[in-house]
């Protein structure tokens, strides 16, 4: 064997090893080595070129690719991996073409039909796509990446509960199948379900650092998606100004940083006070997952948590427990409802002093990727926020959530009605109206604003039910119609 080849054959596993290592620089400069000694060598080709395609580099990835099949045309999976990069530089037509070259030179192999599926989604030819996923689980009947883009199919043919179905069954073969949970994050979203859409996003690509993610790489159309959200909210005005000064502030504090100039401190973290049902936890949600585009949260998820969810019954306990909800928190947004709950008792042994205690450290030590939300009644959050020295200068920001008027709440119980499929008629209308307006101002807050309303909803489709539950014959117009009789009477909130 002479020296040269020896080199060859050196510089060649060199790149083998730094490709799988992940380490695509080192495996491009090893490949081009071995090119220099032999310009007619596939193998090195196809490397370079799959190196560059981890890279991004897609230009020179389907030169390389190109190269491949001119060596040659015979080549085994030349065809796939050139189609592949097609179709990840938007070149779909010429990937279909390699597409089904690659299907004459190797027609049993399941790759082959599954990618060609996923540029066939890319054209919206939905009936091609399933027949490829078809034929690619025939031949692989385990394939958890087929059953994934299989779902893609079929939310594309209008399918989305069979979508999810089959993702399920996707995930039961492969639970680290970023195809997956891509495919699924694309399902939420349609259905404006932003928070698992982008949770499922944040998993595809912690799966797989490459995967296409437009809601993650065009960040400025999640957004906004969730400030239209965030206008279509019934009322909650003044909340709605207070986000968007928020959002603007982090938008100013990072062009700022990009113009290399200082960035002043910026405390992110917020008091919420209102009454209950005036659509705090919904804004939280909200301001976690604008957050998150705006690049400030790494995950931009919401946990919940109240006084039960933070104090232990003994000694040393409550520290462990903060410290684990912290870490479930850390990337997103820590909810703290009823807040006030972990100083109002007044006792100096209550175990809340020390839930406070550990969430002003962990505070300081996850400042850069956790948001700490405290809710409550605006008196109790007052002396909420005096209870601890460290509290109020950490929690600057305070956003006041009014009470629902009257039309708002009549708004609120119409959309819950549309949501449902259900339809009031006029004098149902007229009625409910007026026993919303009846209400003292003081009394919005008492009967639980949003949260009363859907008491009031629950009440009255189960009296539409028990009066249609004695007809023999339902008509579907019978099924959806909410008459006045149907609805709760005039005492409900006192009951309330």
């Amino acid at each position: 064997m002479s020296s040269d080849f020896r080199k060859r054959n050196n510089f060649f596993k060199r790149g083998r090893l730094a490709f799988e290592a992940g380490q695509f620089e080192k495996a491009i400069h090893a490949f081009n080595k071995v090119i220099e000694w032999d310009p007619k060598d596939a193998n090195a080709f196809t490397f370079r070129g799959l190196a560059q395609r981890e890279l991004r580099n897609f230009e020179a990835a389907l030169n390389d690719l190109k190269q491949v099949v001119d060596i040659n045309p015979n080549y085994r999976v030349g065809f796939l991996n050139l189609g592949c990069v097609q179709r990840d530089f938007g070149k779909i037509d010429e990937a279909i073409n390699s597409f089904n070259k690659a299907e004459e030179n190797d027609p049993e192999n399941p790759l082959v039909f599954q990618n060609r599926a996923t540029a066939h989604i890319a054209s919206d030819e939905w009936d091609s796509a399933l027949a490829d996923c078809d034929t690619a689980l025939a031949l692989a009947p385990e394939g958890a990446a087929a059953y994934a883009i299989l779902a893609h199919a079929q939310f594309g043919t209008g399918d989305s509960q069979l979508a999810i179905k089959t993702i399920g069954r996707s995930l039961e073969l492969d639970p680290e199948e970023a195809e997956a949970y891509r495919v699924r994050g694309i399902v939420h979203c349609a259905q404006d379900n932003l928070e698992d859409g982008i949770a499922d996003f944040i998993k595809a690509r912690e799966l797989n650092p490459n995967v296409q993610l437009d809601y993650l790489d065009k960040p400025e159309a999640l957004l906004d998606r969730l400030l239209e959200k965030l206008s279509k909210l019934i009322g909650l005005d003044r909340v709605k100004e207070e986000v968007r000064s928020l959002i603007n502030l982090v938008k100013v504090r990072r062009l700022r940083r990009s113009a290399n100039l200082p960035a002043v401190p910026l405390s992110l973290h917020m008091v919420f006070t209102g009454n209950p049902g005036t659509g705090k936890t919904t804004i939280a949600r909200l301001i976690s997952l604008i957050y998150h585009v705006l690049g400030v949260l790494s995950k931009g998820h919401l946990v919940e948590v109240d006084r039960a969810g933070l104090v232990a019954g003994y000694v040393g306990q409550t520290a462990l427990k903060v410290h684990e909800v912290l870490t479930k928190a850390h990337g997103g947004v820590l909810f703290i409802d009823e807040a006030y709950s972990l100083t109002s008792r007044g006792d100096a042994k209550d175990f809340g002093l020390e839930a406070i205690d550990t969430l002003i450290k962990g505070m300081e030590d996850k400042r850069s990727n956790l948001v700490i939300i405290v809710a409550g009644y605006p008196e109790k959050m007052r002396e909420f926020l005096k209870a601890n020295p460290g509290i109020k200068s950490r929690f600057s920001k305070v956003i006041l959530f009014d009470d629902y008027n009257a039309g708002e709440l009549m708004a609120i119980f119409e959309k819950m009605c549309r949501d449902h499929y259900y339809q009031l008629n006029e004098d149902a209308k007229k009625t409910t109206l007026q026993a919303f307006k009846a209400l003292a101002p003081e009394e919005m807050g008492l009967y639980g604003n949003g949260r009363g309303v859907r008491n009031y909803f629950e009440l009255t489709i189960t009296s539409q039910a028990n009066r249609l539950g004695n007809m023999k014959n339902v008509s579907e117009d019978q099924l959806v119609k909410i008459l006045a009789e149907d609805l709760p009477s005039e005492d409900f909130w006192v009951h309330e």
